[in-house]
């Protein structure tokens, strides 16, 4: 084993181990505000980032809402959007479907970034697409953060596609939940007023 091998293994050890541990808990859990910020928090872990965060695509097609997120000043998640354009990198990875990164924000001339991300000491991103379900737009996008300009290796981004897609399966598999649950309600009232109706009538039958 070279020298770089074994710098890399406890790294790829810990990413290895922050995917399983969300797998996990994105199974277990049905609340999808937690499963997101447990998502940041792991991630940013994963990476030993300062600040990570998911944003989410609004029914718009045109906005950015910060929907989770860890380290981040008060007023930031839950907040914060961001309009999708060519000249941000979300707007980019969203058009593109491909990761983009900015090793260091201060010298970046492809993308112009929020004001909240200099108020928060941001100097390096890099993010990926969350994809949506079959036939339906990305859910948004991870994004992880750091307050010193880093150059983020092919390995970072390969881990964090496969994490965005774990989010992607969650997410996909909440909304598929709440569409059978409101198909159950639906059914339910159709069935109670039919037999609401059928009663009225025998009622009306007898007098």
């Amino acid at each position: 084993m070279t020298d770089v091998e074994e710098v890399d293994h406890p790294e790829l050890l810990r990413q290895q181990t922050v995917l399983a541990q969300f797998g996990e808990f994105a199974l277990r859990s049905d609340d999808l505000d937690k499963i997101l910020t447990e998502a940041c928090r792991l991630v940013g872990e994963a990476l030993s980032t300062d600040l990570a965060k998911v944003v989410e695509l609004q029914e718009d097609g045109h906005t950015l809402l910060v929907r989770a997120g860890v380290g981040w000043k008060p007023g930031v998640v839950g907040k914060v959007t961001i309009e999708v354009t060519e000249n941000t990198s979300e707007g980019r990875a969203l058009t593109s479907g491909e990761p983009m990164i900015s090793p260091d924000i201060q010298t970046e001339t492809r993308f112009s970034y929020p004001p909240f991300l200099v108020a928060n000491g941001v100097r390096a991103v890099a993010n990926v697409v969350i994809i949506g379900g079959k036939g339906r737009p990305h859910f948004g996008i991870l994004q992880v953060d750091s307050r010193k300009p880093r150059a983020f290796t092919d390995r970072d981004i390969a881990f964090l596609r496969g994490y965005a897609n774990l989010i992607a399966a969650a997410v996909d598999r909440l909304r598929l939940h709440r569409e059978m649950n409101l198909e159950k309600e639906t059914l339910e009232t159709t069935v109670a007023e039919r037999t609401r109706q059928l009663t009225e009538a025998n009622t009306k039958l007898r007098v």
